[in-house]
This record gives C-alpha cells, sequence and structure tokens, in this order.
C-alpha cells in the first residue's frame, strides 16, 4: 500500500521535471521495488558488526609498509585469506584469543608464499631481504576502538 502511495509519487515528479532528473527518479524508483535501500540492506552481512576484527601487512626490515600487488602481484586481502586459512586449521578457539606465538607458524607460512610467487615483470621483490608480517587487532571496548599491533613472523 505504502509503495503504490510513493510509486504515484516518483511518476508525477517524473513528469514534472527534466531529463536527468527523470533519471534520478527513476533509478530511485527501481531501487525502492528491488528493496535495496541503503544503507539499510536488506542483506544479513551488513546488518551488523561484530565487536572484532584484524588485518595483516607486510613491512620491509625497517618497518615502511610493502606494495603487495606491485611488489608481489596478489593484493593484501588474499594474503589475508591465506594466513587465515592457516592459522584457522586445527584450531577451535577464536581469533581475538590466540597468541602471537600460536599464530607464528601461519604467519611464517604466509611469508613463505609470499617468496614462493612468480614476481611481476615490473618488480623485484628480491630488493625486500626481510619481510615481516603484522597484525594489527581491532575491537570495541566500552564504546572504544581499541588496537593492537603484533609482529607475527619475520624471516631472515
Amino acid at each position: 500500500m505504502i509503495y503504490r502511495g510513493i510509486l504515484t509519487v516518483l511518476i508525477i515528479a517524473v513528469v514534472a521535471v527534466d531529463l536527468p532528473l527523470k533519471v534520478l527518479w527513476l533509478l530511485t524508483l527501481v531501487n525502492l521495488l528491488v528493496e535495496e535501500n541503503f544503507p539499510f540492506s536488506h542483506f544479513p552481512m551488513y546488518s551488523s558488526f561484530s565487536r572484532f576484527t584484524y588485518y595483516i601487512y607486510v613491512t620491509n626490515e625497517y618497518d615502511v609498509p610493502i606494495p603487495m600487488k606491485r611488489v608481489f602481484g596478489i593484493e593484501a586481502s588474499f594474503l589475508k585469506k591465506v594466513y587465515d586459512r592457516d592459522v584457522r586449521s586445527g584450531r577451535s578457539r577464536r581469533m581475538r584469543t590466540l597468541t602471537q606465538p600460536e599464530l607464528a607458524d601461519a604467519g611464517r607460512m604466509a611469508l613463505a608464499f609470499l617468496r614462493g610467487r612468480p614476481a611481476p615483470a615490473t618488480s623485484n621483490p628480491a630488493l625486500y631481504q626481510r619481510l615481516r608480517l603484522y597484525q594489527v587487532n581491532i575491537q570495541l571496548v566500552d564504546k572504544t576502538i581499541q588496537r593492537n599491533r603484533m609482529l607475527i613472523a619475520e624471516t631472515e
């Protein structure tokens, strides 16, 4: 019932305005009919947020972050999936409860994965003699966002 009223108003508005606004109103109408109303999505993956997450990044021996795509030819998100798979294999505990020594093997495996990949023609990963993998935990504690950076592993 409410959609019928909105639809009527939108049709009148589309007829009454010039072409660019007609397109805008038409797209609004389509989104209303599809029921995808950003930022109020019907998809459950956007309906709530976890109180804990983390990201990883790789640095050189001077702790300068390395551009993953340019140097190693992969996105950092892909390396996180490789790392996450190794962390979770054989473990039933949650990521937030694992300590640095428990994560070190997965970190070394992720760095070995990087070293074993063929490099893009435009880069020279051999320039990076020593690599370090960091994990940054982000969590919401008492309405405050806290970050905790840990050195997980490094190459020799």
